[in-house]
């Protein structure tokens, strides 16, 4: 269940939204598998995980939610720049292709 979110003003990429943290972890080894991803922190919680990722000089966040699921969405949020949103769509676009 890959969609695109953007109601909050910016482009948020829902990858699953019924997952486990086995899901995370296998998703954050695709980022840096597929699109070289390096992880500049990571902040986890007992139910919520933020890592955050520079992707072409653009700075990320893999989110994860027990409640929520895995999500990618740029660090900016709504101060995002149309490149970022565009950086992201490209994730989106390789992530509902394979």
């Amino acid at each position: 269940m890959v969609k695109i979110n953007r109601v909050n003003g910016y482009n948020e990429l829902i990858i699953d939204d019924n997952c486990d943290y086995s899901f995370f972890y296998s998703t954050a080894d695709k980022l840096e598998t597929r699109f070289n991803v390096a992880f500049i922190n990571k902040l986890d919680g007992l139910d919520t995980l933020y890592w955050i990722f520079r992707y072409e000089g653009a700075l990320f966040v893999l989110h994860y939610n027990i409640y929520l699921g895995v999500s990618v969405y740029p660090a900016n949020l709504e101060k995002a720049t149309d490149r970022e949103n565009h950086l992201l769509n490209d994730i989106a676009n390789w992530w509902q292709t394979n």
